[in-house]
C-alpha cells in the first residue's frame, strides 16, 4: 500500500504543481484502510496546494477518474472480491459532463477527510 501510495501522491503532486485541479471523493472505507501515520504525511503534503480538495461521504460505492472534462474511467471490482478486475474508459465530453455535475454537488456536501 505505501509503495503504490507514495507513486501515487509523486503524480498527484506533479499535476497540482502544473495547476491542475484535483477532487477526490473517497469513501469512509478506503480512508480507515489507509494506515494513520500514512495518511497524516500525504495530508501534510498535498493540502499545501489550493488546488487540492479532497472529502469523504458513505454514497461513494465506487471508483472512477474524471478527466479534463472528456474521459471518465470507471474502474470494475473483481467479482470475487480483492482487486480492479476491469477498466472501462468513456470518452464522451457529454457523459463526462454529466458525471461532474452529478459528483459536484455531493463533494460540497460531504465530510472533510481526517487523519
Amino acid at each position: 500500500l505505501t509503495e503504490t501510495t507514495g507513486r501515487l501522491v509523486d503524480e498527484l503532486e506533479r499535476a497540482l504543481k502544473r495547476g491542475v485541479a484535483v477532487y477526490m471523493l473517497l469513501a469512509p472505507s478506503f480512508i480507515q484502510a489507509v494506515p494513520e501515520d500514512v495518511g497524516q504525511a500525504y495530508q501534510r503534503r498535498l493540502q499545501q496546494y489550493d488546488n487540492y480538495h479532497y472529502s469523504t461521504s458513505d454514497e461513494v460505492t465506487a471508483t472512477f477518474e474524471l478527466i479534463d472534462d472528456i474521459e471518465v474511467c470507471i474502474e470494475v471490482p473483481h467479482p470475487l472480491g480483492g482487486s480492479t478486475f476491469a477498466v472501462i474508459d468513456l470518452k464522451d465530453p457529454e457523459f463526462a459532463a454529466r458525471v461532474e455535475e452529478e459528483f459536484g454537488g455531493r463533494s460540497e456536501t460531504a465530510e472533510p477527510v481526517e487523519f
